[in-house]
């Protein structure tokens, strides 16, 4: 071996390096974590069952369904059908299924140290790598049977190639195609993400300008990943309920929740103490038996909006709230309390301040590649302020958060190394 080909396979080792470390460190955690809390094939969420009812289903041949001649358009497509690839291959186990999360939570890590890396410097992409793969409540999610642990992956991911996409010299059609590959597959996971690539797109055009082949090059992209994103979900609820919407039926009662005389912020649970009106859903969730599914979801949707015209001072009032409680460590369901010590709240706190400060330096260093964070951050925002604020729909963005509170402290160190030697010389 030569000298050259040691030296580039040292540099190899060392550009592998921190990936490998932080992926094991991310890895490690959520093992142990489940571990510790003795949650290891427990579950502990109520949404589990129903995924774990339409995998079954999928696995004996009776399709997107909760049971036999029962099919349902209530969940998105993109976790039954993970979970479904699970028990094929492994047999059914909450434990694989926490495996699988545990994995792909430290895999996770990857993008977001190879975006900080790209956009901030080594230093900060290591304090966000460990900060993804140590955050409480990304460890949290490791244990639940939701779509939440594979929607952040494949969301990071999908910022990466964003970014790579667009910003290097030698981006070629591949890259596009793997995008609208990844974006897809996130559609169908968290439909809310088929807005993503229509707001990176423009906020790429803003920041940097773009040609009139670019802007082709994009539109033709969205396009094709909306398309191929919402097909699939349109197909299903056409075929099987005879509804043509591109969209879950869950909206409905989401919407609710979050929109009524109870709410307060948060999550209400239909039931006949929330419901004001006559005929209370005798379902929860899923309203009213009696009616078909799109028309229980409709009459959830009525009820909410009947609310909000008839007391826009009470609806206008809740927006601060949901904003609020998305940030503080609580359940989304306002029936539950979550009882912790105040250090963890406090810590909570200082954690989202030191993002809000990240985002502050990035804007005013004006750095144009803001639209990697504000896409994703407005997706947040506008899901929070229509339906309701909770700490699990603000995990969405806890790796954009790390990164930019890793910015705000690295930054933060450098400004005191450099500026208590100087006071110490003039003294």
């Amino acid at each position: 071996m030569t000298r050259l080909q040691g030296l580039h396979h040292l540099r190899m080792e060392r550009s592998v390096l921190p990936y490998s470390v932080l992926s094991l460190l991310g890895f490690a955690a959520r093992v142990l974590f489940l571990h510790l809390t003795g949650t290891w094939g427990t579950v502990i969420n109520n949404d589990a069952h129903e995924y774990n009812q339409i995998a079954s289903s999928i696995l004996a041949g009776y399709g997107f369904a909760v049971g036999p001649g029962q099919p349902t358009a209530f969940r998105p497509l993109g976790y039954p059908y993970f979970l479904a690839a699970l028990y094929g291959l492994c047999g059914r186990s909450v434990a694989v299924v926490q495996l699988a999360q545990a994995l792909l939570g430290a895999l996770s890590v990857l993008p977001t140290y190879a975006l900080t890396r790209r956009l901030f410097g080594s230093a900060p992409a290591l304090v966000a790598g460990i900060g993804v793969a140590l955050h409480p409540i990304l460890l949290y999610l490791t244990a639940l049977i939701t779509a939440d642990v594979l929607g952040i992956g494949l969301q990071m991911l999908l910022l990466w190639i964003a970014f790579r996409a667009t910003t290097a010299s030698d981006a070629q059609v591949g890259w596009w195609v793997v995008f609208g590959v990844v974006a897809t597959l996130s559609t169908l996971v968290r439909p809310e993400m088929s807005l993503l690539p229509w707001l990176l797109a423009l906020g790429y055009c803003v920041s940097r300008g773009c040609t009139a082949g670019r802007i082709k090059r994009l539109l033709i992209t969205c396009v094709a990943c909306t398309v191929l994103a919402l097909l699939p979900t349109f197909a299903r609820n056409a075929v099987h309920l005879g509804v043509l919407s591109p969209f879950p039926t869950e909206g409905g009662v989401t919407f609710w929740g979050g929109n009524n005389p109870m709410a307060s912020g948060g999550w209400t649970m239909p039931s006949p103490g929330s419901w004001q009106d006559a005929s209370p859903p005798p379902a929860g969730v899923h309203g009213w038996p009696d009616l078909p599914e799109r028309e229980s979801q409709t009459r959830f949707y009525r009820a909410a909006l009947t609310w909000i015209r008839e007391n826009p001072g009470e609806a206008l009032a809740l927006v601060p709230r949901k904003l609020a409680r998305s940030w503080t460590l609580t359940y989304g369901d306002e029936a539950r309390s979550e009882t912790l010590p105040p250090i963890a709240h406090v810590a909570n706190l200082v954690f989202g301040a030191c993002a809000l400060v990240g985002i502050v330096l990035a804007a005013w260093s004006q750095r144009r590649d803001l639209w990697v964070f504000l896409a994703p951050l407005a997706i947040w925002i506008v899901k929070t302020v229509v339906f309701y604020g909770s700490t699990r729909l603000t995990a969405s963005v806890l790796p954009i958060a790390c990164m930019l509170a890793a910015h705000a402290g690295v930054s933060g160190v450098r400004w005191v190394s450099r500026i208590v030697p100087r006071r110490q010389a003039g003294a």
